[in-house]
């Protein structure tokens, strides 16, 4: 009753843990929770930004392939991500194919195995 509300409406604060120190969590005016969502990159924090809908942009990358030079991930004009598969051929690496249907080609192999099953797709 302290704090001028009914017992039925307690208050409370809310903290987060940061390391050893608990935080205080925040909220805006409208009772809404704030935060800032960041992400570390190099080793140092960089902030998210958001669009005017509210949605998360973000600029895809990822290494290469010897872990040496990030890269874009590139998007398609529908938004679909683009990949180019590779595999291993010995010590060759070479790019999987696809037809003009866009099903990956395949040359299996029985290596190792004692049987090789095909299941047929209707």
């Amino acid at each position: 009753m302290a704090s001028g509300r009914p017992d039925f409406h307690p208050t409370m604060l809310l903290e987060g843990k940061y390391g050893t120190e608990l935080i205080p969590v925040l909220v805006d005016a409208l009772g809404q929770l704030f935060m800032i969502v960041t992400g570390i990159f190099a080793g140092s924090p960089k902030t998210l930004s958001l669009d005017e809908n509210g949605r998360i942009l973000a600029h895809l990358i990822g290494y290469d392939s010897v872990g040496a030079v990030y890269r874009t991930v590139g998007l398609d004009p529908e938004g679909n991500l683009n990949a180019l598969m590779k595999g291993m051929d010995g010590a060759n690496l070479r790019t999987v194919a696809v037809d003009g249907t866009g099903i990956i080609k395949a040359n299996l192999a029985v290596q190792d195995l004692n049987y090789l099953k095909f299941r047929a797709c209707q």
